[in-house]
């Protein structure tokens, strides 16, 4: 997701909510009370940051989690995909990964996003891409 800051826009994770520092790799920790920025205290849960194989199960996670607190009409602007790159403790699963460290890869924002592009290959030191406008 996209948040914004007095330095502008920002990456959030949809799951825990978590901003993602500028030039900083998230370390995802989970503790016996839970996980950092975790709603789930005791009760059963997967660590880690998510990375899919396809794009199409990255656009669709964020309906599966916290962002339902959104409206529909609210998701597509707020929500980037790109890819990550994942380190430390890594799990392969059928449709993706879930990673003990990771780091921002590049991202691509929708026509809608264009303007975020500029701030945020600034603030993460990474290539973002913008999708040509549908036809």
């Amino acid at each position: 997701m996209v948040d914004e800051d007095h330095a502008g826009p920002m990456l959030r994770s949809v799951v825990y909510g978590q901003l993602w520092p500028s030039r900083e790799p998230v370390r995802m920790e989970c503790y016996s009370g839970g996980c950092l920025g975790a709603r789930w205290q005791t009760q059963p849960h997967s660590c880690g940051i998510h990375a899919f194989k396809e794009r199409h199960d990255a656009a669709a996670f964020p309906a599966m989690w916290e962002a339902r607190r959104f409206s529909p009409s609210e998701l597509p602007r707020q929500c980037i995909v790109g890819q990550v790159s994942l380190w430390g403790r890594v799990i392969e699963h059928e449709r993706g990964y879930r990673g003990e460290i990771a780091y921002p890869y590049a991202l691509l924002l929708s026509d809608a996003q264009r303007h975020l592009a500029a701030s945020l290959a600034r603030r993460y030191g990474v290539d973002v891409l913008v999708e040509p406008r549908a036809a």
